[in-house]
């Protein structure tokens, strides 16, 4: 029923007072994933003038996720970081006038008990190559995307790879860790003289021989380059790769690059990801040569 200032309502007349019929029902669907919630509508479902979005671990006391985005009569938030692999209640609420002359406002909210799988992520980047001196060491690069800083393990294995059939591998490692702008912000030769050596035997990646390096540290999103070499101009057959520590972070490994000399036979360049969380990764995989000659190669 149906009460206002009105002589007709839905073409029919009608004084004041008119009786409502839907053809089609109330139709309503709340999702949640670790980045996304979506509030969508159809049928007789009454439209919103804007909706809010809530998160609860208890049902009973809610934190502000932020307002929707309206998509026709859908309501979606997006660039969240929900926690993942555990029960969580999302809540939204609608809002649309009513009332004498749309003087009031009512309101029509929707729970559901969410479970976010994590998605899918670049877990683990590596590139296996060929080391030498000079302009011929394994130069990577990774990049930090998102939001927060990334708790990360940069590691240079050498050693270690005659467990894995490989006969000339580079004997002692060093790693060099640097910025956008070129600086070095951490070195490491030898992972057990590392000032946070327990940290790295705490995260289960400290590496096997003890002539390896390894870089434990928080990134904030930019470009970073690491290097490894070999001590007293050492060659060999070296992996450099990097791990992340915190995958629930806000920013993410989003990128790597190597540049190293591929050879022929076992020192072809060789790279290598992992994927974790749940789902499908859109990646493009590259191999870049002739194109370098611009950059002094």
């Amino acid at each position: 029923l149906a009460g206002g200032f009105f002589t007709s309502i839905g073409g029919q007349t009608r004084s004041g007072f008119a009786r409502l019929s839907n053809d089609t029902a109330a139709l309503q669907n709340l999702a949640a994933t670790q980045t996304t919630v979506t509030w969508t509508r159809g049928g007789s479902s009454p439209q919103f003038a804007r909706v809010s979005f809530e998160s609860s671990t208890d049902n009973v006391n809610y934190t502000l996720l932020g307002n929707g985005t309206a998509t026709g009569s859908n309501w979606t938030l997006t660039g969240l970081n929900l926690p993942t692999r555990q029960n969580i209640y999302i809540r939204a609420r609608g809002y649309y006038r009513s009332g004498q002359d749309n003087g009031s406002e009512s309101t029509t909210e929707s729970v559901r008990n969410a479970f976010a799988l994590q998605q899918a992520l670049l877990g683990n980047i590596s590139t296996r190559a060929f080391v030498q001196t000079g302009d011929n060491v394994m130069i990577g690069g990774f990049i930090i995307t998102g939001s927060g800083q990334k708790r990360v393990i940069v590691r240079a294995i050498g050693p270690s790879l005659v467990n894995f059939g490989i006969t000339d591998p580079l004997q002692d490692p060093t790693l060099e860790l640097h910025d956008h702008t070129g600086a070095v912000i951490a070195f490491n030769d030898n992972w057990m003289d590392a000032p946070n050596r327990q940290e790295i035997i705490d995260s289960g990646l400290a590496p096997s021989n003890n002539l390896e390096s390894a870089i434990l540290t928080s990134l904030s999103p930019g470009n970073y380059t690491a290097i490894v070499r070999g001590v007293n101009n050492g060659a060999g057959i070296a992996l450099v790769e990097g791990y992340d520590l915190d995958p629930t972070a806000g920013s993410k490994l989003g990128n790597i690059s190597t540049r190293a000399l591929a050879q022929t036979g076992d020192n072809v360049m060789i790279g290598g990801f992992i994927i974790t969380g749940t789902g499908q990764k859109r990646v493009i995989v590259r191999a870049i040569g002739p194109s370098l000659a611009q950059y002094g190669i």
